[in-house]
């Protein structure tokens, strides 16, 4: 399978460019709405419609059920934090490309987003129960939110969601990764816009 990488500036501009589309979109739809309803007038699907996050959620390798759900948190609280949906997919399909919310990290991290648990008591009114996807997903997007807004650049605000501290070869290994998928998930928003299998 051939992967598409784009350099951090220029997925940046294309992040920034469809995050303007999303916050001009039509209103969220719900879980059940299937993709015709989540046509915008002109004939493009939402970049934030759920249907369209469940499917990049899946091309991970998550099941359709635990897309679902977790694409519905996603367009919720990326939409709460404006935060393009699109970098959260990346971020997911590094953390948990499975959407197993039972997962736990070495250094104690919970969840689709991979959570620490010290955040309960900083952040207030996403939830207690990390194993939730929707409490997970309201931390893990509040958390990058602060990182985006306390950081210079794109790049340097997934190093600090990833607890990085410094320039190191892992540190450069996860935000690669991050953009990697935040772009094929941008080509496969494309493509489904423009009716590609």
């Amino acid at each position: 399978m051939r992967t598409f990488r784009f350099s951090p500036v220029l997925l940046a501009a294309l992040l920034m460019a469809t995050g303007r589309a999303w916050s001009q979109s039509q209103p969220l739809a719900d879980s059940k709405t299937d993709v015709p309803t989540a046509v915008q007038s002109n004939g493009a699907l939402a970049p934030d419609s759920i249907a369209v996050i469940t499917a990049l959620l899946r091309a991970n390798g998550a099941s359709a059920s635990r897309a679902r759900v977790v694409a519905a948190a996603v367009v919720r609280h990326a939409r709460s934090e404006s935060i393009d949906p699109l970098l959260v997919v990346g971020v997911i399909g590094v953390e948990n490309p499975h959407l197993d919310i039972r997962a736990r990290a070495h250094d104690g991290s919970v969840g689709v987003m991979q959570v620490q648990p010290f955040w309960r008591t900083h952040i207030k009114g996403c939830g207690t129960d990390l194993r939730d996807a929707d409490v997970n997903v309201c931390y893990g997007t509040r958390i990058l939110r602060m990182a985006i807004d306390s950081s210079d650049s794109l790049t340097e605000a997934l190093r600090r969601y990833n607890g990085c501290r410094g320039k190191s070869a892992r540190c450069a290994r996860y935000t690669n990764a991050v953009f990697s998928r935040a772009g094929r998930a941008l080509l496969l928003a494309r493509s489904s816009r423009e009716g590609a299998p």
